[in-house]
This record gives C-alpha cells, structure tokens and sequence, in this order.
C-alpha cells in the first residue's frame, strides 16, 4: 500500500485554448507543487500577476527549452516563496536534458543570461569554432554534444543528420551532435548558452538577442 505522500498527478494547462489569464487561478485550485514551462511562457505569465500575487505552495519550477535570463529569476523571486527552488534546463529534440542549473533566492547570477548548467550524466559539452575545432574554456563557440543517448538522426532527411552528428573519433557507441547553437564553457564545465544562433540579430556591430528584447 502506498501512502499518499508517495503519490502524484501530472496535470495539464491548455495555454493554446485558455489563454495565460486563468493559468494562476487554476494553478492555486489544482494545488501546483511543480511548475514545469518554456521560458517565455513564463515571463509572460508572471507579467500578467499583481505584486499581491503569490503562490507558497509550488516547490519547484523547471523551465526548459529556451535560454533564460536573469529577468525570469527577478519574477521567479518576486511571486515564488524562498522554500521554491528553479532549475533550468538545456536540451534539445535530439538529446534532452543536456545540462542542468539548479538555483534558489540566495543564488547569485552574474550577466544578464542564467547559466544553462553542468552536463548530466553520460554527456559531454564541448565548444567548436566554424572549421570543427576544439576552443578552450571560456571561447565562444558552437555548442557540440557527445553521448552515446543521441536520436538517430533526422527520418528522411539524411543531408541534416549528415551534417549534425558524426561518429566519435575516439571510437566506441558514443556520437557527436552539432547544436548549431552559440555558447562558452566556464573553467568549472559550467556552460553559457547564448541563444539560438537563428534568432540573433547584429545592430552596428553588437549581437542581440530577440528574445530577450
């Protein structure tokens, strides 16, 4: 027999159908101990909540799938109790999660982009230039993935998986996998994740960043 503090529901918010504008109430009536979202979702949500809006009961938010910067932990410490702990998450269709960055109210993020995290287990983060070679830490550079846990590749279009995974020079079951996206490797393997490298813009000369905007 199970006792009820062994138990959980999975429950699921319509945003397509309902809008952002009910997500707080039903997230206080369903009781929501962990608040899983993209990031953007999230800060669109939380501009919509009044300063008198707090929810004490949410343990945990987990965002994923996009970057996320420290506007989302201001939010985050503005509406979430100090006993509610955030995590980002970096992944991708092809591999996910990839790293991870757990962080509280007391954490301390420098720059404007939250860390995407250390490497989970059984995966490599590494830091390519334009010609495939390795950057030491702290270069930007393309982010490129080894695990022996990568999809196949992409069905019907073998010209894409040609060009984003390829074998381990090293040999053995693992595989490498070309992100496409921009980065820098910090001295203690944590990593930045610098955006979508199709969602960034150059004005006079500086990368911006349309998402944040």
């Amino acid at each position: 027999t199970r006792r009820s503090s062994d138990l959980a529901t999975l429950l699921h918010f319509d945003v397509k159908h309902e809008g952002l504008t009910g997500l707080a109430g039903w997230m206080r009536h369903q009781q929501i101990t962990v608040f899983f979202a993209v990031a953007t979702m999230f800060r669109h949500f939380c501009r919509l909540l009044t300063p008198e809006d707090h929810f004490p009961l949410v343990r945990l938010i987990y965002l994923g799938s996009e970057t996320v910067y420290t506007g989302e932990v201001r939010l985050y410490q503005r509406h979430f109790s100090r006993d509610c702990r955030m995590i980002v998450s970096f992944g991708a269709s092809e591999l996910s999660p990839i790293c991870q960055f757990p962080f509280d109210h007391d954490t301390r993020i420098e720059g404007s982009t939250v860390p995407a995290g250390f490497a989970v287990d059984d995966v490599e983060l590494h830091l390519w230039d334009a010609e495939g070679k390795p950057l030491s830490t702290n270069s930007i550079g393309e982010i490129v993935i080894r695990s022996r846990y990568l999809s196949r590749g992409y069905w019907g279009h073998p010209e894409l998986t040609e060009a984003a995974f390829a074998p381990d020079p090293e040999g053995g079951e693992r595989r490498i996998f070309r992100t496409g996206d921009p980065g820098r490797l910090l001295r203690d393997g944590c990593l930045l994740h610098l955006g979508r490298s199709d969602f960034q813009v150059k004005i006079r000369e500086y990368r911006v960043e349309t998402a944040e905007v």
